[in-house]
């Protein structure tokens, strides 16, 4: 399942029109328009905002499977962030940068079109990025290695 029709599928199965979903995760329709048709791939902060608002891991986006909580699901009830990341013990920086290799991949980013030095650099920035998110929630992912 493609990253735009996990967006759509998400928004029905919360029974939320187009307007609704998108002010709750404050983007105009039309960008979710443009998601949900696949003409526009969301941003990072964009699918950050859509696992906050309804619960659901981030790898659960951007992987093959997509697993919805129901509406009622606390958040209690929901796995732990954590527990769902690629990193662990045993994840090594080279793990981590296949991984991200494959995350630019499957969204259809022209890695292609950047030497591995560039490649290195947009990987550090996320990791930055993913290790600031997770930070605002309590959490530590160099405690985690």
């Amino acid at each position: 399942m493609a990253i735009n029709d996990r967006i759509g599928t998400i928004r029905k199965i919360n029974n939320l029109s187009q307007v609704a979903f998108s002010s709750k995760i404050s983007i105009s329709r039309n960008s979710l328009i443009n998601y949900e048709k696949g003409s526009r791939t969301p941003s990072v902060d964009v699918l950050i905002r859509i696992s906050e608002e309804f619960k659901i891991p981030c790898t659960d986006l951007i992987s093959s499977t997509l697993t919805v909580p129901s509406v009622e699901a606390s958040y209690s009830d929901q796995p732990n962030l954590v527990n769902e990341t690629t990193v662990s013990k045993e994840s090594t920086e080279e793990e981590s940068l296949a991984a991200f290799k494959r995350f630019l991949d499957i969204n259809s980013f022209p890695i292609y079109k950047l030497n591995s030095a560039k490649i290195n650099k947009v990987h550090e920035r996320a990791m930055e990025y993913i290790e600031f998110q997770f930070s605002k929630l309590g959490v530590n992912l160099k405690d985690l290695k």
